[in-house]
């Protein structure tokens, strides 16, 4: 009795379910990232934007670095992340929010960093930025592609 491999070469998983479950795995990061935000942002730093600069990292994710002075005058160094599951539309709306000159409200966390001699700086881990709504953003876009 020969065995007959045709049915082990067809998938039974069409398009559609691919796609249904690479948007349900999408929308679990989206909410895993939601509840780190809400735990995580502990801290206040205040910001008036000198210099935006954004990058993709290793991970897909796109990194938005703000430089600038916070209340007292000192410099500070902000960085907020998008993740991956947002997409790239998303990622730039972001980054293109963040204007020279702009004064933001942030909440988050520090994060110490050491340099190559030895001496620690900090940055700060933006998670909520004022106008910035990375749900709302989401939402926004997806429309727009739909339509």
């Amino acid at each position: 009795m020969p065995i007959d491999f045709s049915k082990l070469l067809t998938s039974r998983e069409t398009q559609a379910d691919r796609e249904a479950a690479a948007a349900s795995y999408d929308a679990g990061l989206r909410a895993k990232d939601s509840r780190f935000r809400a735990e995580r942002a502990t801290r206040h730093a205040y910001i008036r934007i000198q210099e935006v600069s954004g990058r993709w990292t290793m991970d897909s994710s796109y990194t938005v670095t703000l430089h600038g002075l916070d209340a007292h005058g000192r410099r500070i160094r902000a960085e907020y992340d998008v993740p991956s599951a947002y997409g790239r539309d998303v990622a730039y709306a972001v980054s293109a929010s963040f204007n020279n000159g702009d004064e933001l409200s942030l909440r988050g966390y520090w994060k110490a960093y050491s340099n190559r001699q030895g001496k620690k700086f900090f940055t700060f881990k933006a998670l909520h930025a004022t106008g910035i709504d990375l749900d709302g953003l989401y939402n926004k876009t997806q429309k727009t592609v739909a339509a």
